[in-house]
């Protein structure tokens, strides 16, 4: 049973329905991880900590942007 239709760039995708809970959560994942990791490269920390908190984020998608996120990133306003 065919539930979604997607067209982009005249491509057409047919996602089954546990096929389109999969891709959300992938393209969601994908957005927190690119945040996270441009936040972690624009802050003032050393580059060995700035490759260990990549590297979490990377390996660990969701929980390692939520950590870092809520854990470890600078709360100071600039």
């Amino acid at each position: 049973m065919i539930i979604a239709r997607i067209r982009f760039a005249g491509l057409r995708i047919r996602l089954q329905r546990g096929q389109l809970m999969g891709t959300l959560l992938g393209v969601a994942a994908t957005i927190l991880d690119i945040f996270a990791i441009s936040d972690v490269m624009r802050s003032s920390r050393d580059w060995a900590t700035k490759v260990v908190l990549m590297a979490i984020i990377l390996l660990i998608p969701f929980v390692g942007a939520g950590l870092y996120l809520f854990a470890f990133r600078d709360k100071s306003i600039s």
